[in-house]
């Protein structure tokens, strides 16, 4: 009796950690997810800027 009450437990504990291991790393993989999707934002913005920048050096360049 007193080995399958602590067969019981060990695989308890054992299925507690793997289910915490595993949430940890979902957490992980949808913070990464974000941070990447924040980062590439921050790319199209400076992107966006590109044009208008090439024209405001155009325009200071024939200026000169």
């Amino acid at each position: 009796m007193l080995t399958w009450f602590l067969t019981t437990v060990v695989f308890v504990a054992l299925l507690g950690s793997l289910l915490i291991a595993y949430s940890g790393r979902a957490r992980r993989r949808g913070r990464r997810a974000q941070a990447w999707s924040e980062a590439e934002v921050e790319y199209e913005a400076r992107r966006d800027l590109i044009p208008q920048l090439e024209e405001t050096l155009r325009s200071y360049t024939f200026r000169s």
